[in-house]
């Protein structure tokens, strides 16, 4: 019983460091927002990743910031095919006193750590509530 209840604390605690994390990336997230560009970029290629589950791809995007100075970045987010074609138009954003700072517009580039910080802080609660009404309260009413 009492291992369950250490168990419970864990993900209640888990589940709190989840949260905050993710309430710190959304509002890190929309600072970026708040005071960046947004533009056109060109995709121009692609880098493979060999991993665990086999190939996966980041695109390569170049754009260029307002007085025509060219960047390029690649996006964070893997995916198993490319999600765009060579030479296909996006959004950027790029923070105007750094532009090589900068991000393509899409959710899961924006706030793909928020929603899985998100995600885990809610399964953390979530199994903790479980184990106290199902578990814990099973072994203290018998």
């Amino acid at each position: 019983m009492k291992s369950i209840s250490r168990l419970i604390i864990f993900l209640v605690t888990l589940a709190v460091i989840c949260a905050g994390f993710s309430v710190y990336q959304y509002s890190a997230t929309q600072g970026f927002l708040q005071h960046s560009v947004w533009t056109k970029g060109t995709v121009i290629g692609f880098t493979a990743h060999n991993d665990f589950e086999g190939m996966s791809y980041t695109t390569k995007v170049a754009y260029a910031d307002r007085q025509g100075k060219q960047y390029m970045i690649e996006t964070t987010f893997n995916a198993s095919e490319p999600g765009y074609e060579v030479a296909d138009i996006v959004d950027v954003i790029f923070n105007p006193n750094n532009p090589a700072e900068a991000k393509v517009a899409t959710f899961w580039e924006l706030y793909l750590w928020t929603f899985l910080s998100g995600i885990a802080s809610s399964a953390a609660l979530i199994s903790a509530i479980v184990l106290y009404f199902v578990i814990l309260r099973k072994v203290t009413s018998n």
